[in-house]
């Protein structure tokens, strides 16, 4: 596994706090940039601002729920300052604002209706309105408007549980049950403080319990890990170790899957990126040993080197165009292992090791001093046999054996290197 090296040109052999929160730092970058100068937010009265599906096409004026939860998710997590809650202000303002707003820009009654018909739509989908929910969990009180938008959603959410338990893909209470559904609501209720019945969260153990779509089960891993305090960890482990059993090999390649549902008659699919699950759960799972396992840390350091490129970070089979969703889940995940580093000293302490000894074997220095002793054991240990008269050869041996170790030695540095 490459170590990855930073423009500061600083090497890092696994995510610590202190590249998690570079990372952070650079997604919310993005979006600030996203949120200033793109035409998402440009035809918007004062004082709003939104995000639509793409972070680096600043033309496309597309504005959605999924785009603008996860721009207030990436300015309201992980340590904002006064900038970014003043973006969240005006993110939440937007959302409040919205079915007002974004007919009253249409160019024609055609398009006015149409949008009308989506807003209508988009307020009985239970994965946008459960993604506002989760990202308004991390905007504090202070903030104006959120309070209010908050206490909307959450009733209407729970409005539409099952009579039975859990959630469907659309907010209806007529509809079939939906685990990956019911994992997003109860993931955003934990995420905000609101009441679980615990019979939803069964129907959620009962379902990771049933052989089923691996993909969307590193989701719901994952929110068990998070609601459940331990009481699911043991389910969760050996249900991760099957899924990793039949995902490893894909792990390869950077790569998500789409779960699709219908509201009404129309077609509609949420992303799964099934990865950044995954490595959600090893954390979640992980006393630290798996977390930092070279396996792991290459598929993350990866997202990261990538974050932090001209060309960012995609699945190509989804488009060369970068995901503002995906962003958000990435930033989230890097706000976890920072926020377990910053919890547990001995995690981050871990992870500060092992960026220390890869850097100490990437220093030049380092190797030149390897070397340097490698020569002077053989150079020193010679002359002292020449000027031993009852010196033998064999003596030479053990010398040069420890000669030997330096070079091996020289060798593992290179191979820490890599």
């Amino acid at each position: 596994m490459s170590p990855l090296i930073l423009p500061a040109n600083k090497v890092y052999r696994c995510v610590d706090d202190e590249l998690a929160t570079i990372t952070m730092a650079r997604i919310r970058e993005k979006f600030a940039t996203l949120l200033s100068t793109g035409a998402q937010s440009g035809a918007l009265p004062d004082g709003l601002l939104a995000a639509g599906q793409y972070l680096d096409q600043p033309d496309f004026d597309q504005r959605g729920l999924f785009g603008t939860a996860a721009a207030i998710l990436v300015h309201a997590g992980g340590r904002p300052d006064d900038a970014s809650l003043k973006a969240a202000r005006a993110l939440i303002e937007y959302l409040r604002a919205r079915p007002e707003v974004e007919p009253a820009l249409a160019r024609d009654e055609h398009d006015r209706a149409d949008m009308r018909r989506k807003i209508r739509l988009e307020r009985i989908d239970t994965f946008k309105t459960a993604d506002v929910v989760y990202a308004l969990s991390f905007v504090p009180a202070i903030v104006s408007g959120k309070d209010a938008l908050l206490r909307e959603l959450v009733d209407r959410v729970q409005a539409a549980r099952l009579p039975a338990g859990g959630w469907a893909t659309q907010l209806a209470a007529d509809r079939t049950h939906d685990p990956f559904a019911t994992a997003h609501v109860l993931r955003a209720l934990h995420a905000v403080g609101a009441p679980m019945d615990p019979v939803d969260v069964r129907t959620l153990v009962d379902a990771l319990a049933t052989p089923g779509d691996p993909y969307a089960r590193t989701f719901l891993m994952s929110v068990l890990l998070d609601i459940g305090g331990g009481e699911h960890t043991e389910l969760v482990r050996a249900e991760f170790a099957r899924v990793v059993g039949q995902l490893r090999e894909q792990c390869g390649t950077y790569a998500e899957a789409n779960f699709e549902y219908t509201i009404g008659k129309r077609q509609y699919y949420v992303r799964v990126p099934w990865q950044l699950y995954l490595i959600q759960v090893v954390l979640g799972l992980s006393s630290g040993l798996a977390f930092f396992s070279a396996f792991w840390q290459k598929q993350l350091l990866g997202v990261v080197e990538r974050i932090n490129s001209p060309e960012g970070f995609v699945y190509a089979q989804s488009g060369h165009a970068q995901s503002t969703r995906t962003y958000g889940i990435v930033f989230d995940l890097m706000r976890r292992v920072a926020q377990r580093c910053r919890s547990a000293t001995w995690f981050n302490a871990a992870g500060g090791f092992i960026n220390r000894v890869t850097r100490v074997a990437d220093s030049g220095v380092t190797q030149a001093l390897v070397v340097v002793a490698g020569i002077a054991v053989v150079v020193v240990t010679t002359v002292r046999w020449f000027g031993d008269d009852g010196a033998d050869a064999g003596e030479l041996a053990p010398n040069f054996l420890a000669a030997a170790v330096v070079a091996l030695l020289q060798w593992g540095l290179l191979r820490a290197k890599r």
